[in-house]
């Protein structure tokens, strides 16, 4: 939204608003995810994996946006591909087939 608008401080208030409202629901989104695709029996291992992947994730993140900026003197590049590969995944997330899963017994097994 920032890169492409010049709504000014208000957009930036309310985007930071928001942030901090969501700021950690990631873990809880990735438990209740795990738990609707995949079931209940590899819980554990399959949410440790989860959350490792995320830690990776937030930790390489700074590292590569600053790179990046370090490189091309700006982090438009970086945050766009950020926001396609969010694309990508909510997508991917969005189709997944949780309800044939359900109908299985799988979740809650």
């Amino acid at each position: 939204m920032f890169l492409l608008s010049d709504a000014g401080a208000s957009l930036g208030y309310f985007a930071a608003a928001l942030f901090g409202v969501t700021l950690g629901a990631e873990v809880d989104v990735i438990a209740y995810l795990a738990a609707r695709h995949f079931g209940l029996r590899n819980f554990g291992t399959i949410q440790g994996a989860l959350v490792c992947a995320t830690a990776v994730g937030a930790a390489s993140g700074p590292i590569t946006a600053g790179a990046t900026f370090d490189r091309y003197g700006s982090y438009d590049g970086f945050l766009m591909l950020t926001i396609a590969l969010m694309v990508i995944s909510s997508a991917i997330v969005g189709t997944g087939n949780s309800e044939r899963r359900m109908e299985r017994g799988a979740v809650g097994s």
